[in-house]
């Protein structure tokens, strides 16, 4: 099958798409959001991964594998690129941790889509916790409301910082400027996210499926799946039970011997509540 058929059929894009540009771009980043999960189970597993068509072909669209920023914002950009969509890549320094700004590597892709009459639209399906579920348009102190919250871009340092309130605070995520990247920018980034001793993805479970009414994530050993006002906490007591949550409620086809292998390294690690 064709890369566009078979993208559009894993989004479950069985109507045409909209005629609308912007209301074709939304449509398309609702189903990605729910169609393809944000987690490194791979890289927990000790697996390393490219970022060539090819290989994103196999992880995203044939494996159904989802995966995180590089991976899915990589394939997304090229989706909208054959749908005819002006796309940039640009890196980001994630801001989560806390810390200053110039200490932060940039090790988060995310992405713009040029529309209309110039105007800035960020796309991004790749961040997992407090991540868009629909483009916002890149303006500055312009609050948007979301499912999950309520979220704003403000200029910074010559960039833009993305925030989202928290009890009457608004709190950073990640700052981005609005120089293009290619592959090869990366390609190196995510070779430093993937592989560097000191990066959050080498040490515990982060993985995060958006759903219609809310979402469900993966924290270590701990599974909370949250829809609307109600949210259940479960913890994850045995590998028989990691592989059943991890295939229904993720939607990540795990096998069981991985689940064994996945199990046994997260029962090492200190649990943390579920964000």
């Amino acid at each position: 099958m064709a890369f566009l058929d078979q993208y559009l059929a894993l989004l479950g894009m069985t109507e045409p798409l909209p005629a609308d540009p912007l209301t074709r771009l939304q449509v398309l980043h609702r189903a990605h959001q729910q169609a393809l999960p944000f987690n490194n189970i791979d890289l927990l597993l000790g697996r390393q991964n490219t970022l060539d068509a090819d290989a994103l072909q196999k992880r995203v669209l044939d494996e159904r594998l989802g995966g995180y920023c590089f991976e899915l914002n990589g394939a997304f950009a090229r989706l909208l690129s054959e749908l005819g969509y002006d796309v940039q890549s640009h890196l980001a320094r994630v801001l989560v941790a806390g810390g200053p700004l110039e200490e932060q590597p940039r090790t988060h892709q995310v992405l713009t889509v040029k529309l209309g009459a110039g105007e800035t639209w960020v796309v991004d399906v790749g961040f997992g916790a407090n991540s868009l579920r629909e483009p916002a348009r890149l303006q500055t102190g312009q609050p948007f409301h979301q499912l999950d919250g309520t979220l704003q871009y403000r200029t910074h340092a010559g960039g833009w910082v993305f925030e989202y309130e928290r009890r009457g605070h608004w709190l950073p995520l990640y700052w981005f400027d609005l120089d293009p990247v290619f592959a090869v920018d990366c390609a190196l980034a995510h070779h430093y996210t993937a592989t560097h001793p000191a990066s959050p993805f080498l040490g515990h479970l982060m993985a995060i499926r958006l759903t219609p009414t809310g979402r469900i994530t993966f924290n270590n050993l701990r599974m909370t799946v949250q829809s609307g006002e109600e949210r259940h906490e479960t913890v994850i007591d045995s590998p028989a039970l990691l592989h059943t949550a991890i295939n229904e409620q993720l939607h990540y086809p795990l096998d069981a011997a991985d689940a064994e292998t996945l199990f046994c390294k997260l029962s090492a690690c200190d649990q943390t509540p579920a964000g």
